[in-house]
């Protein structure tokens, strides 16, 4: 009840995966989040596998009360993008506490209409991809965060004075995924799943799905066990059923 954001990831210097929840905080605890006037947010952790439970790592104030939703992962730090203020904002995962916020590339002054923003990690960079229309035809532009001295090193540390976002590929009618080797695009439109190459505006169906595809969640595989970890009362939760409101049940997978 009031998460206002989360995140997980991993911190490669202690060997420890950690989870981060943000909450407004509030003088009751019945007291609606959008009556308050404070806009600071109480931030918690949880260290897989060392038995101190939620902790409370104070109060911050971002400066705004929008929903911060799922923290993108990369590097040691967690970063959530903030639509509202135009704003994404860092947090270290190793020293807890939030990094100076990043401003966003801008932008393109050619979209029609009001255009989406969404953070991703793509080509082992963390990345802005914006969605809108020009010429009233969907397009997406990806930007990535990168050393400005070099096109293709990448930065190490969160407000190093050399980065910044470099415009990589524009596509047209499709939604990106996921970038691969030299830059193809893993793209998705009904219910296809394609290859793209920017450079030679070429595409092709790999997959195709007798559904359309609703929204791609990409994940990595892994090994790492909770109960190896230290974590107690673990399970796994099962497939259920959904009824829905025609009365047909659908399966829903949850892990």
């Amino acid at each position: 009840m009031g998460v206002w954001g989360s995140g997980f990831g991993y911190v490669s210097s202690t060997n420890e995966y950690k989870v981060v929840r943000i909450i407004f905080e509030t003088e009751t605890e019945t007291e609606f989040m959008f009556e308050n006037d404070t806009e600071f947010m109480e931030v918690h952790a949880y260290t897989l596998g060392s038995g101190k439970g939620w902790r409370n790592l104070g109060n911050f104030n971002l400066g705004t009360r929008e929903y911060l939703g799922a923290g993108i992962f990369f590097n040691g730090v967690l970063y959530w993008l903030n639509n509202q203020s135009k704003m994404i904002f860092p947090f270290d995962l190793a020293e807890e506490k939030f990094c100076e916020n990043l401003s966003p590339p801008p932008s393109p002054p050619e979209y029609e209409f009001d255009y989406d923003s969404n953070l991703w990690v793509l080509d082992g960079c963390l990345s802005f991809v914006i969605s809108g229309h020009v010429n009233e035809a969907e397009c997406s532009d990806v930007w990535l965060l990168r050393n400005k001295d070099d096109n293709h090193g990448m930065i190490q540390q969160v407000g190093h004075q050399s980065i910044g976002w470099s415009e990589v590929f524009r596509l047209f009618d499709i939604e990106i995924f996921a970038v691969i080797k030299s830059y193809s695009v893993l793209t998705y439109k009904g219910n296809h799943i394609n290859i793209h190459d920017p450079k030679a505006s070429t595409s092709e169906t790999i997959v195709v799905f007798e559904e359309n595809i609703g929204v791609v969640f990409p994940h990595k595989n892994t090994f790492v066990s909770l109960k190896e970890l230290g974590e107690e009362d673990t399970k796994r939760m099962e497939s259920v059923e959904i009824e829905e409101t025609e009365g047909h049940a659908q399966p829903f997978n949850q892990l």
